[in-house]
């Protein structure tokens, strides 16, 4: 089957119409200017990759197949589980599933931790969050420079299931990005089956979360064939989306470079350590540059400029 094409509008095809969601994510570094690479080297070396970037084709009788049998429902201890049929075969799908499908982190017998609003609003204030951090509704990724203003982007665009919106940082994609950079327990699964069964019981009747359905078919149905098949597009975001991203610090009044965890840069030192030294010297407040180990890199280009800065708050 050819590759997706890439859309970023709601689409109607057979009279379906198919949502604006569960985009591919943007981790290519010719995309984005230097700045934003540390996000992206992130992101790409983190466990999201292949939930963020797969698969390259979506087939509308596949999507189509799931979304039309799907059927929603709960086990004894609560857990949303889900089921469909595919050629008169019912297949069912657990939060286990779901991360074995996405290629996720396994949840198996730990316990995910709750991550309460008050450490959450500590998070994004310690990433530079510009603005008042009091209650879910009135936090916005514009008030954060651009770099995690992308981060958030991303995961809202792909976890999600907004369809519109995207300039709020609700407490989902917060509880993602803490996770991810605390490499904290995440049930993901649950997460995800969540997100579909809310989508799948709204009034708006529109197709959603396509590149998951498609990675969860992929999965428990690997040898089915269909003939006459559609490629369906893919949301992905606009040229202007990303021109919007790229200048946010200048329409927002931020200035100086983000502020880039301890957990970040030591994550990029263990998966890319030709790219990432370690720090020379403690943090300390102020400006300041993350200073490499030359030992452990090549010598710098232009390429590599920046990646080691960041401004504590």
């Amino acid at each position: 089957m050819a590759s997706s094409s890439f859309i970023n509008k709601q689409t109607v095809i057979r009279d379906i119409t198919f949502a604006t969601n569960n985009f591919v994510a943007i981790l290519d570094h010719q995309e984005l200017p230097t700045e934003f690479h540390i996000i992206q080297d992130f992101l790409t070396s983190s466990p999201l990759k292949y939930a963020l970037t797969e698969p390259a084709s979506v087939s509308f009788k596949s999507v189509m197949q799931v979304w039309n049998t799907v059927v929603f429902g709960q086990s004894s201890t609560g857990t949303i589980l889900m089921q469909f049929e595919s050629n008169g075969v019912t297949h069912h799908v657990t939060p286990a599933v779901i991360e074995e499908a996405l290629h996720l982190p396994i949840l198996g017998e730990k316990v995910p931790r709750a991550i309460s609003d008050s450490a959450l609003f500590e998070f994004v204030k310690k990433l530079g969050y510009n603005g008042e951090v009091k209650r879910y509704g009135n936090l916005f990724r514009t008030k954060l420079k651009k770099e995690w203003n992308f981060f958030f982007d991303t995961i809202s665009r792909c976890f999600l299931n907004k369809t519109s919106n995207f300039d709020a940082l609700p407490s989902g994609s917060l509880k993602i990005g803490y996770s991810l950079i605390h490499s904290t327990v995440f049930d993901y699964g649950s997460f995800i089956l969540k997100a579909l069964s809310d989508r799948k019981s709204d009034k708006l009747g529109f197709v959603c979360f396509l590149r998951f359905l498609q990675l969860i078919f992929n999965h428990l149905c690997p040898n089915v064939v269909f003939e006459d098949d559609v490629v369906l597009p893919i949301c992905r975001i606009t040229e202007n989306n990303i021109k919007s991203l790229v200048n946010s610090d200048k329409a927002n009044g931020f200035i100086g470079n983000a502020f880039i965890p301890d957990e970040v840069r030591f994550f990029l030192h263990q998966k890319m350590p030709t790219r990432y030294g370690l720090l020379s010297n403690a943090m300390v407040q102020g400006p300041t540059h993350l200073v490499p180990d030359t030992s452990m890199q090549p010598k710098q280009s232009k390429q590599f400029k920046g990646f080691f800065l960041y401004t504590t708050h």
